[in-house]
């Protein structure tokens, strides 16, 4: 992709999440009933904090570092946090005024039941996972990237159809899950939803050990990957840089540290 090509996507990503935020926006001040100043402050800090705070992020990242994934995930991050924003102040108002949902609201309101579940994968856990020059530390971690993504897709599908409550609306607003499914299918969407969240939580704790941790104790530095490797990351991040690998000889001690001991 040409440098233009990349500019304008990294540009189209920030502006979609605006557009979204500002849809929201636009949509709760022309239905909400009652409209209080605490409902518009909790849709802003909502929407500064996750989505547009995500979304540029990316926009930086991308537009400085184009070849790093890390910046195209945030970009992502943000879109994943705020594509619902412009349905939830209609849906949560035909709720209110005991009106049936159209088949659009029936599906966003069930899909975004666990919609927290992408964008903590695409901002936490898969960017800890690529820290900090945008490549996974070995092949191994293929499994964590896989595991996350596969949790993922479970959570979110197994969700939307899986019967009970619909805890992602407001309290006093919680309806039925509309696409629910009755009997045996309805238990087995609740089981893979469960074991969607639950591979989807092991993977960011694998991917929070590896951010902090290495592949492994951090004893050692690894002199290829910091210093002469050709894929060396910036000098600002090589304290980051450890070896993925215990020394059989070298004890722990804080002269082996990787990092000067404190004085």
């Amino acid at each position: 992709m040409q440098p233009r090509s990349k500019t304008a996507l990294a540009w189209s990503l920030w502006l979609a999440t605006f557009g979204c935020c500002a849809g929201g926006l636009a949509v709760t001040l022309v239905l909400t009933r009652p409209l209080t100043l605490g409902v518009l402050v909790e849709g802003a800090v909502f929407a500064l904090a996750f989505a547009l705070g995500s979304a540029t992020i990316g926009l930086v990242i991308t537009l400085r570092l184009p070849a790093n994934p890390i910046g195209w995930l945030y970009a992502a991050t943000g879109l994943a946090w705020s594509w619902s924003i412009p349905w939830n102040p209609w849906i949560e108002q035909l709720i209110r005024d005991h009106r049936s949902l159209p088949l659009a609201a029936q599906v966003v309101a069930a899909v975004a039941k666990l919609g927290w579940a992408p964008p903590i994968a695409l901002g936490v856990t898969l960017p800890a996972l690529l820290l900090p020059d945008g490549r996974l530390r070995s092949r191994r971690w293929r499994v964590v990237v896989a595991t996350s993504v596969t949790g993922v897709a479970m959570a979110v599908v197994g969700g939307s159809l899986a019967p009970g409550p619909l805890d992602n609306l407001p309290a006093g607003l919680q309806i039925d899950n509309p696409l629910g499914l009755p009997g045996p299918a309805g238990t087995l969407a609740e089981v893979v939803t469960v074991l969607g969240v639950l591979l989807h939580w092991a993977s960011l704790l694998a991917a929070g050990s590896a951010c902090c941790c290495g592949s492994g104790p951090p004893v050692a530095w690894s002199a290829s990957r910091c210093a002469g490797s050709p894929r060396a990351p910036p000098a600002r991040w090589r304290g980051c840089c450890w070896s993925s690998r215990r020394p059989p000889a070298l004890p722990v001690t804080p002269a082996t540290w990787p990092w000067p001991a404190p004085p």
